[in-house]
């Protein structure tokens, strides 16, 4: 399997979809260590949208004390700008000085051998003007119309989502293979001891297809079309919290391998 992914960047508008994909091309170059993943799908480009700040929040309570959360601060943006829950976290202007801070802390968190300061330096020196490009060419901001949703059309928006979820839920539980060396019922201790260390981890979880335990390997199945979840699990910290709580679980120490598989047949 490919090295997991170890930096994930969202992105929102046609401006911020740009750096984005400049940045995963660039960050690899400065840090070599670095293995960014990118999103497909955007948020609106608007700091007061309630998608953005839900979005916000949701990423927030994923985060725990090995995982940075950081905001990258297009145009004329400030970091009193950035409303809560995004505003709590780092925020980094697109300006050189607060992006050599901001590959900082990267650097730091990705690896327990960071590049040394001085060489840091002289990397970012040679490759920022290429990101610098990049920035100073992006197109005007497209102004945002403003308008007041009915509440009726709200709440029923809302409803049909959780319905919606429920069903999506239902669906992907009938199409789950029981598993195979382990009980249904260790697979959700599993689960619900690693939400209890990290959500994130445990959210990616919940998308496994199947498990097998035999000869002391914990596998852990998704389709090939979830094949970036398996790689983002692979990660030296995600695998470390699921192999201890899985001793907690199973009583024995595991290795944790995550394979993927053609999808199942859509059910009718």
């Amino acid at each position: 399997m490919s090295q997991p992914y170890n930096v994930f960047i969202s992105w929102s508008g046609e401006r911020s979809k740009l750096v984005a994909q400049k940045l995963r091309e660039w960050l690899p170059r400065v840090i070599q260590t670095a293995r960014p993943w990118l999103s497909d799908t955007d948020s609106p480009e608007n700091l007061d949208t309630p998608w953005l700040l839900f979005e916000g929040g949701a990423i927030s309570k994923a985060i725990d004390d090995s995982s940075r959360l950081c905001t990258y601060l297009l145009g004329d943006l400030k970091p009193e700008d950035v409303k809560p829950p995004l505003g709590m976290f780092q925020a980094t202007r697109a300006t050189k000085d607060d992006t050599r801070k901001l590959v900082e802390t990267i650097n730091l968190s990705l690896s327990e051998e960071p590049l040394a300061d001085d060489d840091l330096d002289e990397i970012f020196e040679a490759m920022w003007p290429s990101l610098e490009a990049t920035i100073r060419t992006l197109p005007l901001v497209q102004p945002t119309k403003s308008f007041k949703r009915n509440l009726d059309d709200m709440v029923a928006e809302i409803l049909e989502i959780v319905r919606s979820d429920a069903n999506r839920r239902q669906i992907e539980t009938k199409r789950l293979q029981p598993p195979v060396g382990l009980t249904s019922a260790q697979v959700e201790a599993l689960i619900a001891g690693v939400q209890r260390k990290q959500k994130f981890v445990a959210e990616l979880l919940h998308h496994a297809r199947r498990w097998e335990l035999e000869h002391g390997e914990l596998r852990i199945f998704f389709t090939k079309e979830k094949r970036s979840f398996a790689e983002m699990l692979g990660s030296k910290d995600a695998i470390g919290k699921i192999r201890f709580v899985a001793k907690e679980v199973l009583g024995t120490s595991v290795e944790v391998v995550f394979l993927t598989e053609a999808a199942p047949e859509t059910l009718a």
